[in-house]
């Protein structure tokens, strides 16, 4: 996996980008250092932000 968009949350031009393990695996059922996750996002408007 390239290092630049591995697990995590990051901010890519002002933008917020968040990316997971995810649950899925392939034609094998291994996953090798890296859990299966679920991630639930809350979002809130900003102050001051338009509807």
């Amino acid at each position: 996996m390239s290092e630049r968009w591995a697990c995590g949350l990051y901010d890519e031009g002002g933008r917020k980008l968040f990316v997971t393990g995810g649950v899925g695996i392939s034609i094998l059922p291994v996953r090798f250092r890296a859990p299966p996750e679920i991630v639930i996002l809350t979002l809130k408007r900003a102050n001051g932000a338009p509807s």
